[in-house]
Protein backbone atom coordinates (compact mmCIF):
# COMPACT_ATOMS: atom_id res chain seq x y z
CA UNK A 1 0.00 0.00 0.00
CA UNK A 2 2.11 3.23 -1.27
CA UNK A 3 2.16 6.54 -0.02
CA UNK A 4 1.67 7.46 -3.54
CA UNK A 5 -0.13 4.58 -5.54
CA UNK A 6 0.01 6.00 -9.02
CA UNK A 7 1.78 3.82 -11.75
CA UNK A 8 2.97 7.50 -14.00
CA UNK A 9 2.78 11.08 -13.32
CA UNK A 10 1.36 12.79 -16.46
CA UNK A 11 0.49 16.10 -14.33
CA UNK A 12 2.58 18.71 -16.01
CA UNK A 13 1.14 17.93 -19.62
CA UNK A 14 -2.33 18.87 -18.69
CA UNK A 15 -2.23 22.67 -18.81
CA UNK A 16 -5.90 23.10 -19.00
CA UNK A 17 -7.70 23.13 -15.97
CA UNK A 18 -6.40 25.78 -13.15
CA UNK A 19 -5.39 25.93 -9.49
CA UNK A 20 -8.03 25.17 -6.41
CA UNK A 21 -7.88 25.01 -3.06
CA UNK A 22 -8.55 21.30 -1.60
CA UNK A 23 -10.13 22.60 1.81
CA UNK A 24 -13.49 21.75 0.06
CA UNK A 25 -13.33 18.59 -1.94
CA UNK A 26 -15.98 16.20 -0.43
CA UNK A 27 -14.61 13.13 -1.85
CA UNK A 28 -13.61 10.76 -4.79
CA UNK A 29 -16.15 10.65 -8.05
CA UNK A 30 -16.15 7.55 -10.06
CA UNK A 31 -16.19 7.65 -13.68
CA UNK A 32 -15.62 5.21 -16.62
CA UNK A 33 -13.90 6.67 -20.10
CA UNK A 34 -16.18 5.12 -22.50
CA UNK A 35 -13.54 3.29 -23.98
CA UNK A 36 -13.56 -0.71 -24.17
CA UNK A 37 -12.12 -2.81 -21.35
CA UNK A 38 -8.48 -3.11 -22.05
CA UNK A 39 -7.72 -0.10 -23.54
CA UNK A 40 -4.57 1.47 -22.69
CA UNK A 41 -4.76 4.74 -19.98
CA UNK A 42 -1.69 6.02 -21.63
CA UNK A 43 -3.79 6.01 -25.27
CA UNK A 44 -6.81 7.43 -23.54
CA UNK A 45 -4.60 10.26 -21.94
CA UNK A 46 -3.14 11.08 -25.41
CA UNK A 47 -6.02 11.67 -26.69
CA UNK A 48 -7.34 13.62 -24.10
CA UNK A 49 -4.44 16.00 -24.30
CA UNK A 50 -4.76 16.44 -28.24
CA UNK A 51 -8.42 17.12 -28.05
CA UNK A 52 -8.11 18.94 -24.61
CA UNK A 53 -11.49 17.32 -24.13
CA UNK A 54 -11.39 16.57 -20.92
CA UNK A 55 -9.30 14.91 -17.50
CA UNK A 56 -9.44 13.22 -14.38
CA UNK A 57 -6.98 13.23 -11.57
CA UNK A 58 -6.12 9.62 -11.74
CA UNK A 59 -6.37 6.90 -14.85
CA UNK A 60 -7.11 3.43 -14.12
CA UNK A 61 -6.75 0.37 -16.93
CA UNK A 62 -6.78 -2.83 -17.27
CA UNK A 63 -4.25 -3.78 -19.47
CA UNK A 64 -1.57 -6.47 -18.39
CA UNK A 65 1.25 -5.99 -21.03
CA UNK A 66 3.13 -3.32 -18.65
CA UNK A 67 3.97 -2.46 -15.78
CA UNK A 68 1.53 1.21 -16.32
CA UNK A 69 -1.96 0.24 -14.71
CA UNK A 70 -2.40 4.03 -13.27
CA UNK A 71 -1.45 7.63 -14.79
CA UNK A 72 -1.97 10.87 -12.68
CA UNK A 73 -3.50 13.59 -15.04
CA UNK A 74 -3.74 16.16 -12.35
CA UNK A 75 -2.33 17.07 -9.03
CA UNK A 76 -4.91 16.97 -6.06
CA UNK A 77 -4.96 21.16 -5.86
CA UNK A 78 -5.96 21.04 -9.46
CA UNK A 79 -8.98 21.32 -11.54
CA UNK A 80 -9.81 18.81 -13.95
CA UNK A 81 -11.92 19.07 -16.28
CA UNK A 82 -14.49 16.02 -15.43
CA UNK A 83 -17.93 16.65 -14.26
CA UNK A 84 -18.64 20.54 -15.36
CA UNK A 85 -18.63 22.98 -13.19
CA UNK A 86 -19.51 21.93 -9.53
CA UNK A 87 -18.55 18.57 -9.82
CA UNK A 88 -15.33 19.88 -10.61
CA UNK A 89 -14.94 21.84 -7.79
CA UNK A 90 -15.91 19.67 -5.04
CA UNK A 91 -14.02 16.16 -6.20
CA UNK A 92 -11.05 14.26 -6.71
CA UNK A 93 -11.51 12.47 -10.26
CA UNK A 94 -10.41 8.26 -10.95
CA UNK A 95 -11.57 7.12 -14.10
CA UNK A 96 -11.59 3.30 -15.51
CA UNK A 97 -10.62 2.90 -19.35
CA UNK A 98 -14.34 1.10 -19.20
CA UNK A 99 -17.66 1.61 -20.19
CA UNK A 100 -20.69 2.32 -18.16
CA UNK A 101 -22.66 -0.02 -20.05
CA UNK A 102 -20.56 -3.10 -18.73
CA UNK A 103 -22.54 -5.36 -16.53
CA UNK A 104 -21.62 -6.66 -12.50
CA UNK A 105 -19.99 -9.77 -14.27
CA UNK A 106 -17.77 -7.47 -16.66
CA UNK A 107 -16.50 -5.36 -14.21
CA UNK A 108 -15.47 -8.27 -11.28
CA UNK A 109 -13.52 -10.19 -14.48
CA UNK A 110 -11.24 -6.78 -13.92
CA UNK A 111 -9.97 -7.24 -10.49
CA UNK A 112 -6.78 -5.55 -10.78
CA UNK A 113 -8.03 -3.09 -12.62
CA UNK A 114 -11.17 -2.10 -9.58
CA UNK A 115 -7.67 -2.80 -7.32
CA UNK A 116 -5.95 -0.42 -8.95
CA UNK A 117 -8.51 2.13 -8.70
CA UNK A 118 -9.19 1.36 -4.53
CA UNK A 119 -5.34 1.69 -3.86
CA UNK A 120 -5.98 5.13 -5.42
CA UNK A 121 -9.08 5.52 -3.22
CA UNK A 122 -8.29 4.80 0.43
CA UNK A 123 -4.72 6.56 -0.39
CA UNK A 124 -7.00 10.09 -0.94
CA UNK A 125 -9.71 8.86 1.76
CA UNK A 126 -6.34 8.80 4.17
CA UNK A 127 -5.47 12.14 3.07
CA UNK A 128 -8.41 13.91 2.90
CA UNK A 129 -10.12 11.72 5.76
CA UNK A 130 -12.98 10.87 3.44
CA UNK A 131 -15.49 8.43 4.82
CA UNK A 132 -15.63 5.06 3.11
CA UNK A 133 -18.92 5.08 2.29
CA UNK A 134 -21.33 5.55 -1.14
CA UNK A 135 -23.21 8.96 -1.28
CA UNK A 136 -25.66 9.62 -3.29
CA UNK A 137 -27.27 13.44 -5.09
CA UNK A 138 -29.11 14.42 -1.98
CA UNK A 139 -26.20 14.09 0.61
CA UNK A 140 -23.92 15.85 -1.95
CA UNK A 141 -26.02 18.38 -2.50
CA UNK A 142 -26.00 18.81 2.06
CA UNK A 143 -22.19 19.00 1.52
CA UNK A 144 -21.59 15.73 2.61
CA UNK A 145 -18.43 13.59 2.34
CA UNK A 146 -17.72 10.61 0.73
CA UNK A 147 -17.05 7.89 -2.56
CA UNK A 148 -19.82 8.79 -5.46
CA UNK A 149 -20.23 8.23 -9.19
CA UNK A 150 -20.50 10.80 -12.04
CA UNK A 151 -24.31 9.76 -11.95
CA UNK A 152 -24.45 11.42 -8.69
CA UNK A 153 -23.04 14.86 -9.67
CA UNK A 154 -25.35 14.70 -12.75
CA UNK A 155 -28.23 14.05 -10.56
CA UNK A 156 -27.06 16.83 -7.67
CA UNK A 157 -26.74 19.78 -9.77
CA UNK A 158 -27.71 18.40 -13.37
CA UNK A 159 -24.78 20.63 -15.25
CA UNK A 160 -23.85 17.03 -16.86
CA UNK A 161 -26.14 13.95 -18.49
CA UNK A 162 -23.41 11.34 -17.50
CA UNK A 163 -24.53 8.11 -16.12
CA UNK A 164 -20.99 6.70 -15.61
CA UNK A 165 -19.41 4.08 -13.85
CA UNK A 166 -23.19 2.56 -14.48
CA UNK A 167 -25.11 0.31 -13.07
CA UNK A 168 -23.55 -3.01 -13.06
CA UNK A 169 -20.61 -1.09 -11.17
CA UNK A 170 -19.78 -3.17 -7.90
CA UNK A 171 -20.11 -0.85 -5.61
CA UNK A 172 -20.11 -3.29 -2.69
CA UNK A 173 -16.64 -5.18 -3.78
CA UNK A 174 -14.92 -1.91 -4.56
CA UNK A 175 -16.16 -0.06 -1.39
CA UNK A 176 -14.72 -3.30 0.46
CA UNK A 177 -11.23 -3.16 -1.37
CA UNK A 178 -11.06 0.61 -0.52
CA UNK A 179 -11.54 -0.29 3.47
CA UNK A 180 -8.95 -3.38 3.16
CA UNK A 181 -6.49 -0.46 2.52
CA UNK A 182 -7.26 2.04 4.83
CA UNK A 183 -5.55 1.52 8.70
CA UNK A 184 -6.64 -1.75 10.30
CA UNK A 185 -7.26 -0.23 13.99
CA UNK A 186 -10.19 1.27 14.49
CA UNK A 187 -9.67 5.05 16.08
CA UNK A 188 -6.00 5.26 15.59
CA UNK A 189 -4.45 8.08 14.60
CA UNK A 190 -3.47 7.67 10.84
CA UNK A 191 -0.78 10.10 10.07
CA UNK A 192 -1.22 12.65 6.90
CA UNK A 193 0.00 10.73 4.07
CA UNK A 194 2.30 12.89 1.88
CA UNK A 195 1.01 15.05 -1.06
CA UNK A 196 2.15 13.73 -4.46
CA UNK A 197 4.09 16.83 -5.38
CA UNK A 198 2.18 19.95 -6.29
CA UNK A 199 3.14 22.31 -9.51
CA UNK A 200 3.13 25.91 -10.20
CA UNK A 201 0.62 27.60 -12.19
CA UNK A 202 1.69 27.60 -15.56
CA UNK A 203 1.15 30.24 -17.83
CA UNK A 204 -2.50 30.67 -19.18
CA UNK A 205 -3.45 28.36 -22.32
CA UNK A 206 -3.42 30.85 -25.10
CA UNK A 207 -6.59 31.63 -26.50
CA UNK A 208 -7.91 29.93 -29.91
CA UNK A 209 -11.02 30.42 -31.58
CA UNK A 210 -11.82 26.27 -29.91
CA UNK A 211 -11.24 28.04 -26.54
CA UNK A 212 -14.23 26.26 -24.73
CA UNK A 213 -16.44 29.49 -23.22
CA UNK A 214 -19.25 28.49 -20.44
CA UNK A 215 -22.41 30.07 -20.27
CA UNK A 216 -22.62 32.34 -16.95
CA UNK A 217 -26.39 31.71 -17.12
CA UNK A 218 -26.76 28.20 -18.05
CA UNK A 219 -23.63 26.47 -16.79
CA UNK A 220 -24.73 23.58 -19.33
CA UNK A 221 -24.27 25.74 -22.32
CA UNK A 222 -20.63 25.57 -23.10
CA UNK A 223 -19.72 26.94 -27.30
CA UNK A 224 -16.47 27.58 -28.67
CA UNK A 225 -14.82 30.95 -28.74
CA UNK A 226 -15.02 30.84 -32.70
CA UNK A 227 -19.25 30.01 -32.50
CA UNK A 228 -19.62 32.59 -29.36
CA UNK A 229 -18.80 35.18 -31.88
CA UNK A 230 -20.20 34.61 -34.33
CA UNK A 231 -23.55 34.81 -32.65
CA UNK A 232 -22.24 38.11 -30.72
CA UNK A 233 -21.34 39.44 -34.78
CA UNK A 234 -25.34 38.17 -35.96
CA UNK A 235 -26.85 39.77 -32.55
CA UNK A 236 -25.36 43.09 -32.95
CA UNK A 237 -25.93 43.24 -36.42
CA UNK A 238 -29.83 42.12 -35.53
CA UNK A 239 -29.78 45.20 -33.13
CA UNK A 240 -28.09 47.56 -35.46
CA UNK A 241 -31.30 46.91 -38.23
CA UNK A 242 -33.84 46.65 -35.32
CA UNK A 243 -33.04 50.25 -33.49
CA UNK A 244 -32.52 51.98 -37.29
CA UNK A 245 -36.03 50.74 -38.03
CA UNK A 246 -37.32 51.84 -34.90
CA UNK A 247 -35.69 55.51 -35.44
CA UNK A 248 -36.93 55.68 -39.11
CA UNK A 249 -40.55 55.05 -37.61
CA UNK A 250 -40.53 57.75 -35.22
CA UNK A 251 -38.79 60.11 -37.96
CA UNK A 252 -35.24 60.28 -36.33
CA UNK A 253 -31.85 60.50 -37.61
CA UNK A 254 -30.06 57.56 -36.41
CA UNK A 255 -26.66 58.32 -38.17
CA UNK A 256 -26.70 61.86 -36.25
CA UNK A 257 -27.96 60.50 -32.99
CA UNK A 258 -25.04 58.10 -33.26
CA UNK A 259 -21.78 60.67 -34.74
CA UNK A 260 -23.57 63.20 -31.96
CA UNK A 261 -22.84 60.47 -29.08
CA UNK A 262 -19.38 59.59 -30.39
CA UNK A 263 -18.32 63.84 -30.44
CA UNK A 264 -19.69 63.78 -26.82
CA UNK A 265 -17.73 60.73 -25.59
CA UNK A 266 -14.54 62.17 -26.94
CA UNK A 267 -15.08 65.44 -25.37
CA UNK A 268 -15.84 64.22 -22.42
CA UNK A 269 -12.56 62.36 -22.67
Amino acid sequence: MNDDPVDADWAERFGFGGPRSTDGLQGVCIHTTENRLGSRAEDVAAWQLRTESGAYHALVDNTTDDNIRSIRENTDDWVAWAAAQKGNQIALHLSYAAEASMTREEWLSAPLMLAEGADITAYWCRRYHFPVRKIGARELRQGARGIFGHVDVSHAWHQTDHTDPGSGFPWDVFLQMVRDRMPAAPGAATPRPPAPPGRPAPAPAPLTTATPITSIINPRVTLPLAGLLALLDAYAWENRIAVRGIYDHLGLDYDRRIQEAIEQDRSAS
